[in-house]
């Protein structure tokens, strides 16, 4: 009986093994069925990430690696039966890495290398040639539990040291060929991750430990995830990824016309400029573009043009022609010639100019230097006119104009109400009906949208946004949303809400609120160069499957934004790939994007409005009296109604926060151009004898300023019928640092004192200066006087005819 059971052990034994491995074959397909139920995401997609996409773009400073760095995941989602190549960089200082040994010969530090062979636990590698001696092994190894939650996906990327898991994969590293290389190459390959799950799809947390010659432990640890499906049983989650095209605080940009003015636009828009490169990696249709509508129009036109740039945006010209048209100003209802619009073409697309050449083929503007500023209108026309062309079929969040603050309604109130003076700022950046009209024209899906700084939007911000809507349409409006004539949607964080199903949702106010998902776009964010895009995109691949599997047999939205001016928006192209590729990630436009939550009393934004009660009374004072002072400054009034005009505009942007000395330096020169206009006019109070019937009345008219002033107009009030001033307000034209004087006919009807005032006006009619009173002695000499006067005259005459006659003859 013992014999006849040992001797079925075995068959147990077998018939179990069989039975094992049958139930492992029916459970992981082959990989080109494993992707038959998603065919837009082939199962050979690999992560790779081309420089160029994103290393124009400077690194976070706070940035701190481990000396190790990933370039591409080949494939990015790995399928039972196939490799996974990852590739990536050592950092040879932050390592210590000895490359003494390399054979000093110069070689691309890009190029991968192709020896030695990566290997896997249990096989063989040749050992590398003699010429490029290994000088570290990058290992493979598994991490611990599966990460179910949004926070251990976090824990285990930051977790510090070596992992200590079962080693999957490892490749020795070769020095090289150039002992001066601050990076090496390396590869390793991941023969199948068969063995190593368990969950029909999911992400495998892993470490790559670089451990050099000698040494026991990791000299660099990089953690990460390697995602994987073996069948699709869920329904992929629908993202629109966000990248913001706004205008960046630089200080530069708003100076005065001249070549450090152009050097920042040019770094900006021109051919190789920081927004043309956000533009070229988001060039998808499926990333959405958040918009400043200041972009479509080509900024503040120079005070001079140049004749060849007035003929070629003329009527003649074939394209629509940019030309400067009084706007409103913020707070103001009159005209403010700060805003160039287009004309001439459907949708109002901004045509740039083009050079024209003389007779002999000589190029006109190579002839002499074109004056300041053309050169930045001619670039922002230019990029303006290309942003359009790149909307075609594009979802564009269309943001207030210079993206307001609208977050500053209630950043800066202790008693739940709003400053009038920001709520009179803040209206006017929500007429966008020009630049929304000009983006649908051109095939864009616009929806005018407010993202405010940080993602915060609470319940006091929604109530005083609603009440800023309300005040600004015409006679009011029940609807909040559709006040202005706009129907503005809402951006905040998904942190702005409570616990959430799916799908925007109206505010209590009435607005459509329709987050963004704040964990999927703070690891998006986190991509800032050619290796932590890669990171990134695989952090921002194990949250959306935590988010995935909290319903994954329900279609839902999600928007990932990358943050304003940041290095992120580089790699928009490369993140947008990992959507593409990771088979449970679907692009979609906006449709029924976001969450379905209530708004809850989040923290406000470390970084307050720099906007506050204060600085907006000031603005708003400076904005209704800057059209006054550049009509009358004969010097500067032109740049004055246009760059001014332009620089206060853009004050109340959100990109000030926390630069409340930025802010202030912007504003000065400004500022105090407008009110010195106002200070540096003066008429001198002084007495005057009028001793005539009729005559001229003098006035002096004193000019302090550095400028001359030419407009202006002054008028006198008497008080008193006995002087009449015939003429009416009279011209001022006076230079710079000097004084003028004004004469106006009067005529004395009677005798005695008269007070009268003097007034400075501008052209329509405001007063430049505090109006003088002065006292003027009249004393009309009527017929009287020259009764008098014959008199005098025939009595002198009288008596020289008579001394003549009695004079005595001299005698005989």
């Amino acid at each position: 009986m013992a014999r006849a059971r040992a001797a079925a052990t075995p068959l147990a034994l077998a018939l179990t093994l069989l039975l094992l491995l049958a139930v492992l074959v029916s459970g992981f397909p082959s990989a080109s069925a494993s992707y038959g139920a998603s065919a837009s995401h082939p199962a050979s997609a690999p992560l790779a990430i081309s420089a160029p996409a994103s290393s124009a773009l400077p690194a976070a400073d706070e940035e701190q690696t481990s000396g190790v760095g990933l370039t591409g995941v080949d494939p990015l989602v790995a399928t039972p039966g196939r490799p996974v190549t990852v590739s990536g960089t050592l950092d040879v200082a932050r390592l210590g890495l000895d490359l003494s040994e390399a054979p000093g010969e110069p070689s691309d530090a890009a190029t991968p290398p192709t020896s030695p062979s990566p290997t896997t636990p249990g096989s063989t590698s040749a050992d590398p040639p003699a010429s490029e001696p290994p000088v570290a092994t990058v290992e493979v190894r598994l991490g611990g539990q599966i990460p179910r939650t949004s926070e251990e996906v976090d824990a285990w990327l930051t977790a510090p040291g070596p992992s200590g898991g079962t080693l999957i994969a490892s490749s020795p590293v070769a020095a090289g060929t150039d002992p001066g290389a601050e990076s090496i190459p390396f590869d390793v390959t991941i023969d199948d991750v068969e063995e190593w799950v368990s969950d029909a799809y999911g992400i495998l947390p892993v470490s790559l430990e670089v451990v050099t010659a000698g040494d026991s432990e990791p000299a660099g640890v990089l953690r990460t995830y390697v995602p994987y499906e073996v069948r699709k049983e869920y329904e992929p989650l629908q993202v629109m990824l966000v990248v913001p095209v706004t205008v960046p605080l630089d200080l530069a940009l708003l100076g005065e016309f001249g070549d450090e003015r152009t050097a920042a636009w040019e770094s900006l828009v021109g051919e190789n400029g920081t927004l043309r490169q956000v533009l070229a990696a988001a060039d998808d249709p499926s990333i959405a573009w958040a918009v400043d509508p200041a972009l479509l129009e080509p900024g503040p036109a120079p005070a001079e043009v140049p004749d060849d740039e007035e003929e070629d945006q003329g009527a003649e010209s074939q394209g629509p022609a940019v030309t400067t048209q009084p706007t409103t100003a913020p707070g103001t209802s009159g005209p403010s010639p700060t805003s160039p619009t287009v004309s001439g073409a459907p949708g109002g697309t901004p045509t740039p100019p083009t050079d024209t050449a003389t007779d002999d083929g000589t190029d006109e503007q190579d002839l002499e230097e074109p004056p300041p500023g053309v050169r930045e209108h001619t670039l922002r026309a230019e990029f303006a006119a290309d942003l359009v062309e790149g909307v075609d079929g594009r979802t564009v969040l269309l943001l207030p104009q210079h993206d307001a603050d609208i977050g500053a309604l209630a950043d800066d109130t202790t008693d739940d109400s709003t400053p009038e003076a920001v709520r009179d700022l803040l209206t006017p950046p929500l007429d966008v009906a020009a630049a929304r009209e000009t983006l649908e024209g051109a095939g864009a899906e616009v929806a005018p949208t407010v993202w405010p700084a940080a993602g915060a939007w609470s319940t006091s911000l929604d109530a005083a946004f609603a009440e800023l809507l309300s005040s600004a349409a015409a006679g009011g409006a029940e609807d909040a949303a559709a006040a202005t004539g706009t129907p503005w949607m809402v951006m905040p964080s998904s942190d702005s809400l409570t616990q959430s199903t799916r799908g925007p949702f109206s505010s209590p106010a009435g607005i459509p609120v329709t987050p963004y998902d704040a964990t999927l776009s703070r690891a998006a964010g986190s991509a800032h160069d050619e290796s932590s895009t890669v990171t990134a995109g695989l952090a921002m691949t194990a949250h959306s499957l935590i988010e995935l599997n909290e319903l994954p047999g329900t279609t839902r939205h999600r928007i990932v934004v990358l943050e304003r001016d940041s290095a992120s928006t580089g790699a928009a192209g490369d993140l947008d790939a990992v959507v593409d590729a990771v088979p449970w990630l679907e692009p979609a436009g906006l449709g029924d994007a976001g969450r379905r939550g209530a708004l809850v009393e989040v923290t406000p934004p470390a970084e307050t409005a720099v906007l506050d009660d204060d600085r907006a009374r000031n603005l708003l004072t400076t904005v209704g009296r800057l059209p006054v002072a550049a009509s009358v400054r004969a010097d500067d009034g032109s740049d004055l109604a246009t760059r001014g005009a332009d620089v206060l505009d853009q004050l109340v942007s959100l990109r000030w926060r926390g630069a409340p000395e930025d802010w202030t330096t912007a504003y000065q020169p400004i500022g105090t151009t407008v009110s010195e206009t106002f200070e540096g006019l003066t008429i001198p109070s002084r007495d005057i004898s009028f001793l005539a019937d009729s005559g001229l009345l003098r006035v002096t008219v004193e000019n302090s300023l550095d400028t001359g002033i030419e407009n202006a107009v002054l008028d006198l009030t008497v008080e008193d019928p006995i002087l009449r001033v015939e003429s009416g307000p009279q011209p001022v034209e006076v230079g710079a640092d000097s004084r003028t004087t004004v004469g106006f006919d009067a005529v004395a009807i009677a005798s005695g004192r008269v007070d009268v005032t003097a007034t400075l006006r501008a052209p329509d009619g405001t007063i430049l200066s505090e109006p003088t009173a002065f006292s003027v002695r009249v004393s009309p000499t009527s017929d009287w006087i020259y009764w008098v006067l014959g008199a005098l005259a025939g009595l002198v005459l009288v008596i020289g005819v008579v001394r003549t006659v009695t004079r005595r003859r001299p005698s005989a």
